[in-house]
This record gives structure tokens, sequence and C-alpha cells, in this order.
């Protein structure tokens, strides 16, 4: 970076970085087993979206996005999050995803029309937020006892795999003082102790670690929503939220500050 260029990003203003997870659009329905979803969902959520994200945020959403396995629908779903506040959108797919878009390419397909909203499948990308580089790395993630997979749910294994080539894009990515953010849509701690997956995520070194996928509030209570070594971890599933866009920390003009 040049001395012109660290002038101007020292002046340039923080940009705020936001996440929810499980919007389960078109219907807004997955939610059941907590009870107390509202009776207008999308309404409240894309209400509260408009009052607190910003328009040059970065938005983390990571899988259940779409509900349903119409590809129409689905490709009707990201239009309607692309026109929401938000430079960048990032998401990565669920298991509720998976009907329309359990690879990247489909992913990559269905989004490629909106303006805002970029994919990560096994994969990660590179965004330059105020001279400083935020990268993001991300996959569907799945239970550790999830085997089999293929097009009606993820596989654990391959998410795995997923992850670690998603991770050594993200190095190959990499510039001098660079921070990283790992998305998934299952915990990668679901009960509290480490996983194969968070261990991965803990070693790339990743500033910040958000998931969602858990709708039952008995199971809120066991997740892990801590920091471990270099990474925080952050729950967004949207009910959990009150189906309020989360503020997880902003990037400055020295990196990532989660909150």
């Amino acid at each position: 970076m040049s001395i012109s260029e660290a002038r101007k990003a020292a002046k340039a203003p923080a940009v705020p970085v936001f996440g929810i997870a499980d919007l389960h659009l078109p219907d807004c329905i997955g939610w059941g087993l907590n009870g107390s979803t509202p009776a207008e969902p999308w309404k409240l959520l894309s209400h509260a979206w408009q009052d607190a994200v910003p328009e040059n945020a970065l938005v983390l959403i990571p899988g259940d996005i779409c509900h349903g396995k119409d590809l129409d629908q689905a490709h009707a779903v990201y239009q309607t999050i692309d026109k929401l506040p938000g430079r960048y959108k990032i998401i990565t797919p669920g298991n509720h995803d998976w009907p329309t878009a359990h690879t990247l390419r489909e992913l990559t397909d269905l989004t490629q029309e909106t303006k805002t909203i970029i994919p990560v499948l096994g994969s990660a990308i590179r965004l330059d937020l105020n001279g400083r580089g935020i990268i993001v790395a991300g996959t569907c993630g799945a239970w550790p006892t999830m085997n089999g997979g293929g097009q009606k749910r993820p596989c654990y294994k391959k998410e795995l795999r997923r992850m670690q080539n998603a991770l050594i894009q993200a190095r190959s990515l990499s510039q001098v003082n660079d921070s990283l953010i790992a998305m998934l849509h299952y915990p990668p701690r679901p009960d509290g102790r480490p996983t194969k997956m968070s261990k991965m995520v803990e070693e790339a070194r990743a500033g910040l670690c958000v998931y969602g996928h858990v709708h039952d509030p008995e199971r809120w209570r066991k997740l892990d929503a801590r920091r471990h070594g270099p990474t925080t971890y952050r729950f967004l599933a949207a009910d959990f939220l009150g189906f309020h866009p989360k503020r997880l920390g902003e990037v400055g003009r020295r990196g990532l500050r989660a909150d």
C-alpha cells in the first residue's frame, strides 16, 4: 500500500460487519421448534435489516436462505436479498438450500444476476475494505455424524474437505495484515467441544466464525459462541436473533475488530 493509499484508508469510515442466517425464504418456514415465530417474520426482518444495516456494510449469511425446491423461486429469493442494504453479502448454503444449490456452480448460477451477493462453498474470496483485506472462507458444514450426503443432505467428511480447500484458497489469497472470517451453516462446536471442523478453523487463525442452523431453544444454550484461541464464534439463526441482523464488528484501518 502506498503512503497516499494508507492516508486515504485512515480517513475512510469503518465498514460495519453484520450477520444473519436461516431466513427460510420465501415463506419463512422452518422455525417451528421454538414456538415464537412472529406472524409476519419477513416483514419484521426486512424492516429491521433496513433500519440497522447501512449501505456500505459487509453482511454474512451462513445458510438456509431459500426453503424450497424450485429454481425460479430460489432465484427470486436472491433477487429480494440483493435489494436490501449492504455492499457485499457473502452467502454459503445450508441444508434447506441443498435441493437448489449444493455446488458452488449452482449457487453462482442462481446469484449471477445480483449486484451484492457473493457465494462461497468450499472456496474463499478476498475483499478490500478500507485498504484492508478481508478474506471469507466457507462451506455448509454438517453434524459429525452425517455421512453419505449426496443431493439430499451434506456429508461431514466431504464438508471437511471443502473447508480445507476453502482455507487453502484463503491462504493463497492472503496478503500482509489480512483478516480471515470462516462461514458455516452447521455449528462447528455443537456442544462446546472441539471438532475436526473447529480445529481446522482455529488453526487457520480465523478471527471470526459464524454459523446458524439450530432452531431449538434447548439446544441454543449448549451452542458454543465464545472465543477459542484466535477465533470468536457467533451463532446467527434468525429466530435466535429475534429476526434482527446482528452487528459482528467492523473493518477499520487496523483490520477486522470483532464485537
